[in-house]
Parts: structure tokens; C-alpha cells; sequence
């Protein structure tokens, strides 16, 4: 196995959130897709709170529809930034973070 640098961006946002008529995560890995980024996910949480300071929970007392969703991409650095900034404008009040991680290339030798 071989480990290699990568990127990891993550980007945080709601269910309710929307671009272009689609949930935002929806549209962010359709982008990142349609741009031949390595690979996304997006994975909604059971809790969480963010911009709109609201706690928003699956619990069933709740009833929350607006869940919280991470979309992470992973690619080279060059290729997330390039790809944050054109998304950038697009994603008003939504929070990215950005990070370096080590990812393993089954069936490939080296280190």
C-alpha cells in the first residue's frame, strides 16, 4: 500500500440549504463531479448548529427536517482551491475547512 498527500475540504451547510433549485450538497457534488475532482460525500448529521445558531436535532421530539450536512472532497490542494473559488460566490453564509491528509492506495507499492 502506498500513502499519498491530499486535500480535504469539507463544507458544511444545511438540508434546507439551496443552489440552483437543488439541496446545496447536491449541487456541490454534481460541481465537483462534473469538474473530475477524486472523489465527494456528503453526510448528513444527527445534530449540530451553525451561522443560523439554531441546534437542529433527529431527534423524533424535534421533527427537524433541516438537518446538518458535511460534504467533504478530496483531491490536491491545487484542484480544492481552485475548485473553492468557483464555488465561492455561490455559497454565501456557508462554512469550508480545509485540510491536508494522507490517503492509501491499496495494491500500490512504495511508501
Amino acid at each position: 500500500m502506498r500513502m499519498n498527500k491530499a486535500g480535504r475540504l469539507r463544507i458544511y451547510s444545511d438540508d434546507s440549504d439551496k443552489h440552483a433549485g437543488k439541496p446545496v450538497y447536491q449541487w456541490l457534488i454534481e460541481e465537483a463531479h462534473r469538474k473530475g475532482l477524486r472523489g465527494a460525500t456528503a453526510t448528513r448529521g444527527v445534530m449540530g448548529f451553525g451561522n443560523h445558531d439554531e441546534i437542529h436535532s433527529s431527534k423524533v421530539f424535534a421533527l427537524s427536517a433541516d438537518m446538518p450536512v458535511v460534504v467533504e472532497v478530496i483531491d490536491s490542494r491545487e484542484k480544492l482551491l481552485a475548485f473553492v473559488n468557483d464555488i465561492d460566490r455561490a455559497l454565501e453564509n456557508i462554512l469550508a475547512t480545509f485540510d491536508e491528509v494522507d490517503i492509501a492506495i491499496p495494491g500500490a507499492s512504495g511508501s
